[in-house]
């Protein structure tokens, strides 16, 4: 009933026999339930990477980038979702620029019914150095030992580490460029 929208509560007390608080309850679901949602750069092409802990009757996920001169989103793909729980997605996209050296995305979780719900916004960086990452022993012991090439001094990013499910099993900040270690 709740999923339908079809309860409704009705608290009763003694000062208010009638009822004291009362509401309607359902279509507050929302369609997707997320677990991540992130982006890389992969030469020119941005990779945008999620997983739906849950999937309650979605329909579809809408990849949407912002115009940054406007402020406005336009759909650049639509991916089906796969109605299981959990579920992992990958796409691809080839950015349109604005005079800036990042883009920025979101998702459109689309349910079955129509009704929409947006997931946060992932900016990614295009400047003109060429972002990398190396690492320094594979396969891995103790530590993992790497270098990230293309990122400022006074930048900082997320370094995970994910299995071959998409989960993701480590997440350390990192800032700076230069030898990072995350400890395994």
């Amino acid at each position: 009933a709740y999923l339908n929208g079809l309860l409704y509560i009705n608290i009763h007390s003694t000062n208010f026999p009638g009822g004291e608080i009362r509401a309607q309850l359902g279509n507050l679901v929302l369609p997707v339930k997320l677990a991540y949602f992130n982006g890389y750069r992969q030469k020119n092409t941005a990779v945008l990477l999620w997983e739906a802990a849950t999937e309650l009757n979605a329909k579809q996920y809408e990849i949407e980038q912002q115009n940054l001169e406007t402020g406005a989103w336009m759909q650049k793909a639509i991916v089906p979702a796969k109605e299981s729980s959990p579920a992992s997605y990958k796409a691809e996209d080839l950015p349109v620029f604005y005079n800036q050296s990042f883009a920025n995305y979101r998702l459109r979780m689309v349910d079955k019914d129509g009704k929409a719900a947006y997931s946060q916004v992932v900016k990614i960086s295009f400047a003109n150095e060429e972002s990398g990452l190396v690492l320094m022993r594979n396969p891995v012991s103790n530590s993992l030992n790497f270098v990230v090439n293309g990122l400022n001094t006074n930048e900082k990013a997320e370094a995970a580490i994910i299995d071959m499910n998409g989960r993701k099993l480590n997440r350390s900040v990192i800032s700076g460029s230069g030898n990072q270690q995350i400890n395994t």
